[in-house]
């Protein structure tokens, strides 16, 4: 029901039976069990958006340690990591 399309993951190791595309759930939710035949409740998407959006935000306070910022500049800050990942936060907003 919330099963979308298999989207492009830039990262390596994408599905081969996707043609190198990863399914995702609802909100962008990838990983080994989310698979073509995945079925979430809206409950489900629900939890795991938290839950990722938390551990992301958890990752982006330990990459920023205690350099200022206000709390709308970490908001953006999590939400770039959550898109594009911590790899590229790192390397395009957080060099050095």
């Amino acid at each position: 029901m919330f099963l979308h399309p298999p989207e492009k993951n830039g990262s390596e190791g994408g599905n081969p039976a996707t043609g190198g595309f990863r399914w995702t759930i609802r909100w962008g939710s990838t990983g080994a069990a989310i698979r073509q035949e995945t079925v979430w409740t809206q409950e489900q998407c629900d939890e795991r958006f938290s839950e990722h959006v938390e551990e992301v935000g958890e990752r982006v306070s330990r990459a920023i340690g205690d350099a200022p910022t206000s709390q709308a500049r970490f908001d953006t800050l999590v939400r770039f990591a959550y898109d594009v990942g911590m790899a590229n936060l790192r390397k395009r907003v957080l060099p050095g």
